[in-house]
């Protein structure tokens, strides 16, 4: 899992479990909106964590290293990065084009709410 991913996952997790309390699904969903998690993904993550030995919950640092080496939720972080890989959304406006627009485009375009109309090179 990279650096990033796992310190972000680590600290969520933290907020949810610093003060003795155990971590819910809910407060997963609520922090990690944009990671677009199944549900059942949720549940395990929160399932592992509470789970988890104690001496894992003592600091952030301590849950970071744990969500960093726990295969199952490595695999969970792995499929979010893979999913989202290549993908960007561009909002451009042009109010008045006096030449060609260049670029390459691999995907859908949508212009005007229409999809997929005819691409040319």
């Amino acid at each position: 899992m990279d650096i990033l991913s796992s310190a972000i996952l680590g600290g969520v997790i933290w907020d949810g479990i610093k003060f003795g309390g155990t971590l819910t699904v809910d407060h997963l969903k609520k922090s990690l909106k944009k990671w677009l998690l199944k549900d059942e993904e949720y549940e395990a993550i929160v399932k592992t964590i509470n789970e988890a030995q104690s001496e894992y919950k003592r600091t952030d640092k301590f849950i970071t290293a744990f969500v960093d080496d726990n295969k199952e939720i490595c695999k969970i972080i792995e499929r979010i990065n893979s999913d989202n890989k290549n993908e960007a959304t561009v909002n451009q406006t042009i109010y008045e084009n006096k030449g060609n627009v260049f670029g390459t485009v691999n995907g859908n375009i949508n212009i005007n709410g229409e999809q997929n109309l005819e691409k040319k090179l």
